[in-house]
């Protein structure tokens, strides 16, 4: 497979918009990436890898418009939930791999309630469910990063388009 990007902005105008309509209210809004996946199975590591790489960035080198906590939860997101709370976020963008029927490596943000349906290869609870239940119990808006996967097989390496859609992501909280 040809590879090349193959993301649009969409996603990133999004998650700025929704950041900004947040400053009205807070001075520095506060942003809690949660990565999900499993980093044996190829692509589906991709938000574990993304919110270990921007844990790696030092303060003064992210974008300066909000606070940002990082979590990689690995399988186990549900386990996440009391640190979660304890950060007391504006707006959490949980980070995946899932299979929502495009090209691998694309980029797409979802609500909770449009990713119904969609595959997710190693965690027991469904990511709408999860969402939704962090919305409701921590009273916060919640969002959905996919990253469409090649291959989630056992020890496979990252595919690379979604190679290139990982550093997308993590260069979008960069300060540029």
């Amino acid at each position: 497979m040809e590879k090349k990007n193959i993301s649009t902005s969409c996603w990133q105008i999004k998650i700025s918009q929704q950041l900004t309509s947040l400053k009205s209210d807070k001075e520095i809004p506060h942003l809690l990436l949660l990565g999900i996946g499993n980093e044996l199975n190829g692509d589906d590591g991709a938000g574990c890898i993304i919110a270990d790489a921007i844990n790696l960035i030092p303060p003064d080198k992210l974008k300066p418009d909000f606070v940002m906590t990082t979590y990689n939860a690995g399988t186990v997101p549900e386990n996440f939930v009391s640190a979660i709370r304890k950060a007391n976020p504006d707006l959490i963008l949980i980070i995946d791999a899932g299979d929502f029927y495009e090209m691998s490596g694309s980029i797409e943000l979802f609500s909770p309630a449009d990713v119904t349906g969609f595959s997710f290869a190693t965690h027991a609870l469904p990511l709408n469910v999860l969402a939704e239940y962090i919305s409701s119990e921590l009273n916060v808006q919640v969002e959905i990063l996919l990253i469409q996967p090649e291959s989630n097989d056992y020890l496979s390496p990252l595919s690379p388009n979604v190679e290139i859609a990982i550093q997308e992501v993590i260069s979008f909280f960069r300060n540029s």
